[in-house]
């Protein structure tokens, strides 16, 4: 039992699912991520719900595993991103939806936990939760983001848990109803690109990998400019595991299929299980599909070769 979980007791999930971690992902092959703070001068382009919405069928329809959201809150931003989802959860019907990643200064792990549930009840089981660190001192800000992991996870997995922590304390936090679900919602963590501000980017790739093999399910990384050098150390300290590697790369709105498929084949020999096409700026939605599929092409031959 992880440090500071107090056993529930009769709280225990009827189906006798323990409070555990490395529960089978096997989320994400290939995934995008929209930004949602509007970049576009163009009223109602960048970052416009409509828009996104439309985005995010026609990666479905592509062929993607996920579509994602990033956890900014910035002023301008449209929407908050679990609002979005909702949205996305009605107009897809394959794909996993997640905020990657929720700064755990933006929500208290406890409420985040209750909207990653109502997100799974509404999207029928394919929800994913992420967390990423903030920015302070590093030793304070891991053992943070341990603990809210911790939380989020002990939730997704109780009907009513309690928990005492340095930082996080909960006592019969209810989280129902949740989705019936055959494996529990994955709980993840990000990685931030070598070039993300705050001491939290001082966290070197094997510290990242050891909280992640110890209180996440799925890792992803995001990959900065064409470097994989912290997705490569990451997937090297978590070969021994079952924790599955993501890699985020970059793409601008005007990215054509074969560049991205050249960052994606590069990422995928770091090695990684999958491929997020992150978008800074709002594509086409003819460009989305044609990213997906060439993307998916790529994670294809990478497997045929394997």
């Amino acid at each position: 039992m992880p440090r500071g979980i107090i056993a529930p007791g009769a709280d225990g999930r009827a189906d006798g699912r323990s409070f555990r971690y490395n529960v089978s992902v096997g989320i994400v092959t290939v995934g995008v991520r929209f930004r949602l703070a509007p970049r576009d001068p163009v009223p109602g382009s960048g970052g416009a719900p409509g828009v996104l919405l439309r985005l995010a069928l026609a990666a479905e329809l592509a062929g993607a595993d996920a579509v994602l959201v990033d956890g900014g809150r910035a002023p301008g931003t449209v929407a908050d991103p679990f609002v979005l989802l909702g949205a996305l959860a009605a107009v897809t019907s394959r794909v996993v939806l997640g905020c990657v990643a929720t700064s755990v200064g933006e929500r208290h792990p406890a409420i985040l936990a209750k909207t990653v549930a109502a997100l799974d009840v509404c999207s029928a089981g394919r929800a994913l939760a992420c967390l990423a660190p903030r920015a302070m001192p590093l030793e304070t800000g891991l053992d943070e983001l341990a603990e809210a992991l911790d939380v989020v996870r002990t939730m997704l997995d109780r009907p009513a848990p309690s928990y005492a922590g340095r930082h996080f304390t909960i006592e019969g936090a209810w989280n129902e109803p949740r989705a019936a679900r055959v494996t529990p919602t994955p709980v993840g963590v990000l990685v931030p690109a070598a070039a993300a501000t705050g001491n939290v980017a001082l966290a070197s790739p094997g510290e990242f990998a050891s909280l992640a093999a110890r209180h996440a399910d799925c890792c992803f990384v995001e990959v900065s400019n064409g470097d994989a050098r912290t997705l490569r150390d990451v997937s090297r300290a978590l070969a021994t595991t079952d924790i599955p590697v993501v890699a985020l790369i970059g793409a601008a709105g005007d990215a054509t299929p074969g560049d991205v498929a050249s960052a994606a084949r590069r990422a995928l020999g770091a090695p990684c299980r999958g491929v997020v096409v992150d978008w800074w700026q709002t594509p086409p939605a003819e460009a989305v599909a044609g990213v997906v599929a060439a993307v998916g092409r790529a994670v294809a031959g990478r497997s045929s070769t394997a």
